[in-house]
């Protein structure tokens, strides 16, 4: 859009800047990263519960093809990511946490981690916590949040890394999720996100996106 008004994708990137690109655990509450209080805000309003399960049960149930055929994408990317973390006491975010789909990719490291998942469905929890056992078997601890992107429960300069995939396409707003994500990473700290986008190819398929987005982000 040269010449005009930014595009929501490059305000998004403006917003990131020169970013480097569960409860259910035997740990005490104590040693574990601290939460914030959830900010009340424009971005999370009153939720449709029977909405919130439908779309749970749907994203738990309904996306195994779409995650086989990424797992080879989101394998690597964990790989180089869990790499990356501390050795001890890594702190990491899954914003967009869902169903919890990510949860094998982290199977790669044996170094117990502390892992918040942030998400304004809360239906989402049960499958979360199923998908975690796990890894809360292997000694990392899992707790699901509830939160919304633009206003992230979690302190400044907290978090080791931020994992988001498959989420920036659906919050209200990108750009200001994306400057949650740079304060509340640590200098240096990680930002690993997979995003789709809509389908240019397929009218249905778009059609089907942009029916299934106001869901996700309202709950209405």
């Amino acid at each position: 859009q040269a010449g005009g008004t930014p595009s929501r994708r490059e305000a998004a990137l403006a917003a990131l800047g020169g970013c480097a690109c569960w409860a259910c655990s035997a740990t005490p509450a104590s040693a574990l990263a601290a939460l914030t209080a959830p900010t009340q805000t424009n971005y999370d309003p009153p939720r449709n519960t029977l909405k919130d399960s439908s779309f749970a049960r749907g994203m738990a149930s309904g996306m195994k093809s779409y995650e086989a055929a990424v797992a080879p994408t989101k394998s690597q990317l964990f790989l180089r990511l869990l790499r990356e973390l501390p050795p001890r006491d890594a702190f990491v975010v899954e914003l967009g946490i869902g169903s919890f789909p990510n949860a094998p990719f982290y199977s790669t490291t044996s170094v117990p981690l502390d892992v918040v998942g942030i998400d304004p469905n809360d239906a989402m929890k049960e499958y979360a916590l199923r998908a975690a056992a796990p890894l809360v078997a292997a000694g990392s601890s899992v707790r699901f949040v509830h939160g919304v992107g633009e206003a992230l429960p979690l302190a400044d300069s907290s978090a080791d890394a931020i994992v988001c995939t498959l989420t920036l396409c659906s919050v209200p707003s990108p750009e200001r999720t994306l400057a949650e994500v740079r304060r509340v990473l640590k200098p240096g700290g990680r930002f690993l996100f997979l995003e789709h986008v809509l389908s240019e190819t397929s009218p249905a398929l778009a059609k089907a996106q942009r029916l299934l987005s106001p869901m996700q982000v309202e709950g209405k």
